[in-house]
């Protein structure tokens, strides 16, 4: 799984992690997205599905839902 989530000291940068570590991360949430989508077309290539999570859009749904 690939997930893409705010960088805890940093917070206007984006991690990108797989399976949990780190491999790269980014200024935005659109370039973290063209990374992790990179990602899975390489182990597309090699035979492994793996879903693309992103942890902002999640948040947002979730705390936009209680006002």
């Amino acid at each position: 799984m690939i997930t893409i989530g705010k960088n805890t000291n940093f917070s206007n940068w984006f991690d990108i992690r797989f399976f949990g570590k780190i491999v790269d991360n980014a200024k935005s949430q659109a370039q973290a997205m063209e990374i992790a989508k990179e990602l899975k077309k390489e182990e597309r290539k090699k035979g492994n599905r793996v879903l693309i999570i992103n942890t902002e859009e999640i948040w947002e749904k979730s705390h936009n839902k209680s006002k």
